[in-house]
């Protein structure tokens, strides 16, 4: 934790609390006060990654990263996206060992538009009507009441370029290509969690559906 003080000493943020320390409730520039805030700034983040079983703390000093840490940092993904990815597949992995062969790729493809990353996908004024109506032409529907959501958006998109479906407006492309940019780092980073945890059959799903992205075509 030591170490990560010091790292933020070289940082733009360190230049920033020295500049405006008002913006950021500092009190004073002071070393102590400032060697505290950090501190303080990052004892926040450890709590939060620790929660999310990214990191490690031993004896409240060293930090170890774990296999959702460096799946999240090798993928360069947000911490909540490699949390809600395994939570997925421990409770996927309790439903299905007396239920069935497995998660659906509709189960897969849903997760996979859940995550963090398309939190922002753009839905503008009016855009519900045409998820709505985009969601009766595909074979994976989505709940009136999401439309709204972001997320249903990246559910909707996907099915459109799997099953070649026609987008009503222009801005679906653009945000069509969006989707298709990052889908490919959380793919990666669900197989890796699901080889992990032994779940063979999300692993071919997982290809799979890599397959579906890349060729624009349905299995």
């Amino acid at each position: 934790i030591a170490d990560c003080v010091e790292w933020l000493s070289f940082t733009y943020l360190f230049r920033r609390l020295v500049m405006n320390p008002s913006f950021y409730q500092l009190s004073s520039t002071e070393p102590t006060a400032m060697e505290e805030y950090l501190t303080a700034l990052l004892d926040g983040v450890v709590k939060d990654l620790q929660k999310a079983g990214c990191v490690e703390v031993e004896d409240d000093f060293y930090l170890r990263s774990s296999l959702r840490g460096d799946t999240a940092c090798a993928y360069y993904l947000d911490y909540k996206t490699v949390e809600r990815i395994d939570n997925t597949l421990h409770r996927w992995r309790l439903e299905f060992e007396s239920t069935g062969p497995g998660p659906t790729l509709e189960d897969v493809v849903r997760l996979l538009s859940d995550v963090f990353e398309f939190a922002e996908l753009p839905v503008r004024h009016n855009e519900e009507l045409l998820n709505a109506e985009l969601s009766e032409k595909l074979p994976w529907g989505v709940p009136l009441d999401q439309m709204i959501s972001p997320h249903a958006k990246t559910f909707l998109l996907l099915q459109a370029h799997f099953f070649r479906v026609a987008l009503p407006i222009s801005d679906y492309r653009t945000d069509t290509k969006s989707v298709l940019d990052q889908a490919p780092r959380v793919l990666m980073a669900m197989i890796d969690l699901a080889a992990a945890a032994g779940m063979r059959s999300v692993v071919l799903t997982c290809i799979e559906m890599g397959q579906m992205i890349f060729q624009a075509s349905d299995p």
